[in-house]
């Protein structure tokens, strides 16, 4: 038993292999969040996951759950019992990796083996061994994970696999949900062919390659049937899904006036439109969200289908990253100020009480004064619901660290993400305050903060709280609840009625 072995291990064991490790970026960022493990009746050694970073690595850590229990392993939610410890990490910005390597450090003394799953291990690889690492798995190989414990078991040899895959979509394994979940993740599509030249995602996810539909379909049924009410579909860049099929007739669209620095995927298959029009028909009763979407992959169509359909949550995240049109060329995102202006005006033109959520970046190499006000100035213009605001991180492998040098000194990257941050709090403030005797269908999502308070969110992604003290409602209610309050991320409601999942 794997559980044996490691016990019989000394410590030193877990600290003697070395090998030369130059210049780790200094690292720090990303909650740290740990994936609801489900217990099983597996008798075999025990793991715990450690999730890092995005949605798309929560639903990783479900699929290693799905594997690893299948070959006889067991989940555990308790880390001092667990046999084997696997961080899911991610590679993001610098800060996110720094969280990772304290954690290591952390963990170096419990004398468990210890794996390294993700982009970290994609990025990193073997120089993670003399951090304490025994297992290093990337993001497309979690396939290999019960071969990599079985040969550390045998020959307590430090075990590798990161190749990237072209085809791997995980498309036949059903990933562990918790037993009590509402809102679940469901991956459509991995990898990324933007090659954005500060992102590092194409390097540690691979190419794009999108997932058969109907297994999708499939794993959202069984989602269904076990009671979940709202599925998040995922992808680095999850609006541009396209499965290849002769049968089906389509063609490729991009939004007005944006370019793609790849080229375009042309042929017949089913479509990100086609496959959202699918889901949507077939689980009426079921909220649809999607994330990560890039601003490109929203032709008409798609806005068509997310404005028809009721469950379709009206929400979109439009990632414009900068308002300066020199920054976004260095950031090669293919598209001007004037084509965000106008996609963003076309989707409230189209889709009644939609919200929109962005991602900024401040600080990208040889960012100026001026280039920092026209993003300022364009988040005034559009009144974006929520952001995501970072200061610049190079990356190595990417388009930025190649080309450009990383010149904004930390100081004044700070000093903008401040001001930054300031005027959108203020927008979110003055758009939350007009939420103010407004009805809203909300998800009862978890329990609230006080006794009898409630949690959920809206079909626009508010966070709403209200009382239930006649204990009416309950965990996957969709409750009508009347906005009475707001503050700067809550809206505080006052609950009507339950109902369905729109006001018809």
């Amino acid at each position: 038993m794997l559980r044996q072995l490691i016990q019989s291990f000394q410590k030193p064991h877990f600290s003697s292999y070395k090998r030369g490790l130059n210049d780790i970026p200094s690292l720090s960022e990303f909650m740290k969040q740990q994936v609801p493990i489900i217990n099983n009746t597996n008798k075999g050694p025990k793991f715990f996951i450690e999730t890092y970073g995005c949605q798309m690595n929560t639903n990783d850590s479900q699929i290693v759950q799905s594997i690893l229990s299948n070959e006889g392993y067991s989940n555990t939610n308790d880390i001092s019992e667990a046999d084997i410890i696997f961080l899911n990490t991610c590679s993001i910005r610098a800060n996110a990796e720094k969280k990772v390597f304290q954690r290591m450090s952390e963990l170096k003394s419990q004398n468990k083996v210890l794996g390294i799953l993700g982009c970290m291990a994609e990025r990193l690889k073997e120089q993670l061994f003399t951090q304490g690492a025994n297992i290093i798995v990337g993001p497309d190989s979690y396939k290999s994970l019960p071969t990599l414990l079985d040969s550390f078991q045998l020959n307590r040899d430090k075990q590798i696999d990161t190749n990237l895959s072209q085809t791997e979509t995980y498309d036949d394994i059903l990933p562990i949900n918790p037993t009590d979940s509402i809102t679940t993740y469901v991956s459509i599509m991995r990898g990324c062919n933007n090659m954005c030249s500060f992102c590092v995602v194409p390097f540690t996810r691979g190419r794009e390659r999108s997932r058969n539909p109907e297994s999708i379909l499939k794993e959202i049924d069984v989602l269904t049937q076990k009671g979940v009410k709202e599925v998040t579909l995922l992808g680095q860049n999850v609006n541009s899904y396209f499965f290849q099929d002769e049968k089906i007739q389509s063609q490729h669209e991009n939004s007005a006036g944006f370019t793609e620095l790849y080229k375009l995927r042309y042929g017949n298959g089913l479509r990100f439109d086609q496959l959202l029009n699918e889901i949507a028909v077939r689980f009426p009763k079921t909220r649809i969200r999607f994330t990560s979407p890039h601003p490109k992959n929203f032709p008409k169509k798609v806005l068509e289908v997310i404005a028809k359909h009721p469950n379709i949550c009206k929400n979109i995240h439009i990632p414009i990253q900068s308002g300066s049109n020199d920054i976004l060329q260095k950031m090669r995102r293919n598209y001007t100020r004037r084509a965000i202006e106008d996609l963003c005006k076309d989707i409230r033109n189209q889709i009644p009480n939609v919200t929109l959520s962005t991602d900024v970046i401040v600080g990208f190499c040889d960012e100026t004064e001026q280039d920092f006000e026209q993003t300022l100035s364009l988040l005034e213009l559009i009144q974006f619901e929520n952001a995501f605001m970072f200061a610049y991180s190079m990356r190595e492998k990417t388009h930025a660290q190649r080309n450009f040098q990383d010149n904004v000194p930390e100081s004044v990257k700070q000093n903008r993400l401040e001001r930054l941050i300031e005027l959108q709090h203020k927008i979110m403030n003055q758009k939350n305050s007009l939420e103010v005797g407004k009805n809203h269908i909300v998800l009862v999502e978890q329990l609230g903060n006080r006794p009898n308070q409630l949690r959920g969110r809206t079909d626009t992604n508010k966070t709403v709280v209200f009382e239930n003290e006649k204990n009416i409602y309950s965990t996957g209610d969709f409750v009508e609840v009347q906005i009475i309050s707001s503050g700067l991320k809550t809206l505080s409601g006052r609950p009507l009625n339950k109902c369905q999942i729109n006001f018809n």
